[in-house]
């Protein structure tokens, strides 16, 4: 699945970091997913993902990425690649 500068917003994945209660319509507690998307851009003809944003999808340091944003990107034939320590860019497998 091609990803390019028209379609690259629609694709972003909502990443599950853990869970949360929050209060339904009947006032209740319940258990709900707690999901992130997180920052991408497009710049200079690729997807970059940012890992300067505190959302622990990405850390240079650590050299970690979200295991969900590597299967994402695997699944669409696509691998991160270290830009610099604050982006991570979309390549082609």
């Amino acid at each position: 699945m091609k990803i390019t500068e028209a379609n690259w917003e629609k694709k972003v994945p909502t990443i599950k970091v853990g869970e949360k209660m929050v209060l339904d319509e009947s006032g209740k507690y319940i258990v709900k997913p707690d999901e992130i998307k997180p920052y991408m851009f497009w710049m200079e003809g690729q997807l970059h993902l940012s890992a300067e944003e505190g959302d622990g999808l990405a850390d240079y340091w650590k050299m970690f990425i979200h295991p969900d944003l590597e299967e994402w990107a695997h699944a669409r034939g696509y691998y991160w690649e270290w830009q610099n320590a604050g982006s991570l860019v979309l390549g082609k497998l």
